[in-house]
């Protein structure tokens, strides 16, 4: 973690984007802060980690659930993970 001028800049990793989430809002709270950069990248474990077919799959299936989706009027693209 970085601070300059009141401006607080969050760097390495974490293993989930809510710990990511949290540590931005802890950041936000701290008293004198005015901005938060948040370059914390987040690397899931091996065990966790799905291909980018799997992520448009399930991405797919999901979507078709909602009745309220045009899912033929969608197009997934899935690019590293995200």
């Amino acid at each position: 973690m970085v601070v300059t001028d009141g401006v607080v800049t969050l760097t390495g990793w974490v293993d989930s984007y809510t710990k990511k989430w949290v540590a931005e809002r802890a950041a936000h709270r701290v008293n004198g802060v005015v901005a938060v950069a948040n370059d914390l990248e987040i690397r899931l474990p091996t065990s966790a980690e799905r291909t980018d077919a799997d992520i448009a799959a399930a991405a797919s299936r999901t979507l078709e659930w909602d009745a309220l989706v045009p899912v033929e009027h969608l197009e997934i693209t899935v690019d590293k993970g995200g």
